[in-house]
């Protein structure tokens, strides 16, 4: 008569019966005298952490994302990259500031600077958000 759990095994392998892993060397003696597998012992005390029931309160809060007014952003920039709109803007910029340039190109060059700031904080969530798309 086989003593060992590895023997047991051995022994219900010869006769075909499979389902043996994951049982203790009861539940596979009783399946090798030809007994139904005894169910395992479980702790009665053990309770499964109660989940509550899923209601209009329960739902997952959704994000609130503040969205760009694209209507602002030029159709030349929509579909450029991030450092093309940010070396563009640096330019602008740089117009803005500079004292040789006439108040006219200072003027325009602060009102495209709104433009492409806007774009440019556009193309950077777009090109370097996680989301996948």
């Amino acid at each position: 008569m086989p003593k060992t759990i590895c023997e047991i095994k051995i022994e219900l392998k010869s006769r075909g019966i499979k389902g043996i892993t994951g049982l203790n060397k009861a539940q596979l003696q009783s399946l090798l005298d030809g007994k139904a597998a005894p169910e395992k012992k479980t702790n009665k005390s053990f309770k499964p952490a109660v989940t509550p029931a899923k209601t209009a309160a329960n739902k997952p809060v959704k994000r609130i994302t503040m969205k760009e007014d694209t209507t602002a952003i030029p159709d030349n920039l929509k579909d450029k990259s991030y450092i093309y709109i940010k070396r563009k803007f640096e330019k602008i910029q740089n117009i803005a500031i500079n004292p040789s340039s006439t108040p006219a190109e200072q003027l325009q060059a602060q009102k495209k600077l709104t433009a492409y700031r806007t774009a440019m904080n556009l193309a950077k969530t777009k090109q370097y958000s996680k989301k996948k798309k």
